[in-house]
């Protein structure tokens, strides 16, 4: 049923921004907008009546009405709030954005990643980047059935471009740093993130979205990746928003013939957050491995959806979610694995565990296979329990607290993903901000 209100809502700032801050774009740029909103109208937010968002409600999303990009803070005013809670810096090669627009007092000046374009969509915009606009006009198969992914395209606006040229191999990672400060009023941001890696090429990227305390805000990104065929990305994902906002993150991805995805997706912050991973693996001997990590407190809600779509033979995807859960949180995990006639030779592993440190805190979780090849290996699993009353005791005896003891082994639940981290200053940054979650737990 078409859910007229929601779009209503988000949708009708759009009309003030083409005549005010968009007004002077090129006539692709709005027409790309013009589709989003069309498709976005069409249905409205997804409801619980959808399979999909079965487990999440989205209703809240509307408790405000979000003001525009165009009402968000200058990128040029650097308040000393704003300056309190920019995260260290994982690289020399960094963007930063405020509230959805890039802040180049902020970012990289000198620097640039040798073979690497590494700048924000509004400057390539500017620079009239055709290919970046054959990327937007054809790239996007899932702004046509995702609403949520339409919505972003309404309001495309700002992101970061990345393009790795060919056999480029950049050994130090490139950041990208997404701030919310808007307190007093409710907005809507939408990050566009576009990632080209040409033949051979090799690169890590972080993408960290952080907001001020008690800040109201709805965070819609989406990042949009390219793997050409040997080509390899390391790409993290860190949400630790506010706690009263709402994020959704799209992520999609089309690799080619012998590349590597890795993404590790790791999320602390806001009301009701949602990941969708999307990876089609489209050409053989491909490999894709998904992890992610997540704490969850309070009356938090965290959704994680993936579906790797096996196109061509001899692929490889594997997927493990940690959860971790207090209070009266909930936790969300579907994840689909999809194998196409004569994807022969798949190889794919899913596994979801969730630990739960509150008997009020509750898990869903739906690992599914849908095979149509024969002679491929595909598994999956699902577990969910709570600390081993035996190893609390076993700490305990050895003179640690209870509350340290638990600590410990709830860290040590987590470190089974991070410990995988090739990034090890990522994972260590992961692992204090758990703690901190930890203590205010």
């Amino acid at each position: 049923m078409k859910n007229t209100l929601p779009g209503f809502q988000l949708i009708s700032p759009l009309k003030k921004l083409k005549e005010g801050m968009w007004k002077n774009d090129e006539d692709w740029i709005n027409s790309i907008r013009n589709k989003g909103e069309s498709d976005f109208s069409a249905t409205g937010l997804p409801g619980t009546d959808e399979e999909e968002w079965k487990y999440t409600d989205l209703s809240t999303v509307l408790k405000y009405n979000y003001n525009s990009p165009e009402e968000n803070t200058s990128p040029y005013i650097i308040s000393d709030d704003v300056k309190k809670i920019i995260p260290e810096k994982l690289s020399p090669f960094y963007l930063i954005f405020l509230n959805g627009n890039f802040s180049p007092e902020l970012s990289t000046s000198s620097k640039k990643p040798d073979g690497i374009r590494f700048e924000s969509i509004r400057e390539e915009l500017n620079r009239e980047n055709n290919e970046l606009k054959k990327f937007l006009e054809t790239y996007s198969p899932e702004g046509r059935k995702n609403s949520i992914a339409a919505l972003n395209s309404a309001y495309l606006n700002d992101g970061a471009f990345i393009k790795i040229e060919r056999s480029v191999t950049q050994p130090l990672p490139l950041h990208l740093i997404y701030i919310n400060t808007n307190i007093k009023e409710a907005t809507i941001n939408s990050p566009r993130n576009i990632i080209i890696a040409e033949e051979n090429s090799s690169v890590s990227v972080i993408e960290e979205y952080i907001g001020v305390k008690n800040s109201k805000y709805f965070t819609n990104s989406r990042t949009e990746i390219l793997l050409k065929k040997g080509s390899s990305l390391d790409h993290y994902k860190i949400q630790q928003e506010s706690k009263i906002s709402f994020h959704i993150g799209t992520i999609e991805v089309h690799q080619s013939k012998n590349s590597s995805f890795t993404s590790q997706t790791i999320s602390f912050g806001s009301k009701i957050s949602r990941n969708n991973i999307f990876s089609s693996m489209e050409g053989e001997k491909s490999e894709s491995l998904l992890e992610g990590i997540y704490f969850v407190n309070e009356d938090q809600h965290i959704d994680n959806h993936t579906t790797v779509y096996h196109k061509d033979p001899s692929c490889k995807s594997i997927e493990n979610f940690h959860g971790i859960l207090d209070h009266e949180a909930r936790a969300v995990f579907d994840g689909k694995i999809y194998v196409a006639k004569g994807a022969i030779g798949t190889d794919s592993v899913q596994s979801n565990r969730s630990l739960l440190l509150s008997d009020k805190a509750t898990v869903d979780s739906k690992p599914t296979l849908e095979i149509y090849a024969d002679d491929v290996k595909c598994a999956h699993s699902a577990a969910v329990g709570q600390l081993d009353e035996e190893s609390v005791y076993y700490l305990r005896s050895r003179g640690i607290g209870d509350k340290d003891a638990k600590k410990i082994l709830t860290t040590g639940f987590a470190k089974e993903i991070t410990d995988k981290f090739k990034l090890k200053g990522v994972a260590s940054k992961v692992e204090k901000i758990l703690q901190r979650e930890l203590i205010g737990s």
